[in-house]
């Protein structure tokens, strides 16, 4: 069985927490091309793997574990006090988690309630800081 450390530091060098920009749900995903770790991942914690060919024929195929919704929460929760390298990234995807669902769908008349409005317009503010944090050839200290 694999430690909630281990998870955490491979996490932390080969893994991403975003929010699904089609479906606004969490996901966790981890890219590595040794399929065998990622195995593990799958067997003690679910999700799905997926293997890509390489473009380049001296590239080896790199193989990727995700994991949304609930279970990435699951995840991230058993993790995060052994995160190092992206603890804001998961600080922030979990609190994004916890602000819970809402309604997705067209109001009836158009306009969103104040109060709804203001959530979403938390809850964004927070994605948008995770995709800033996310972003390549960011430097965070």
């Amino acid at each position: 069985m694999m430690s909630p450390e281990y998870a955490a530091g491979f996490f932390d060098a080969d893994g991403s927490v975003s929010i699904d920009p089609r479906e606004r749900v969490l996901r966790v995903d981890i890219s590595n091309t040794h399929r065998g770790v990622l195995e593990m991942f799958h067997q003690q914690f679910g999700g799905r793997i997926s293997t890509f060919k390489q473009r380049e024929p001296h590239h080896k195929p790199v193989h990727h574990w995700r994991m949304k919704c609930g279970p990435a929460e699951e995840f991230l929760r058993l993790i995060a006090p052994h995160v190092v390298v992206k603890k804001e990234r998961v600080e922030l995807a979990l609190r994004v988690r916890e602000m819970g669902g809402r309604r997705t769908g067209p109001w009836p008349g158009g306009e969103l309630p104040p109060d709804e409005a203001e959530f979403r317009a938390k809850q964004e503010r927070l994605i948008d800081d995770l995709r800033r944090l996310n972003q390549r050839g960011l430097v965070v200290a």
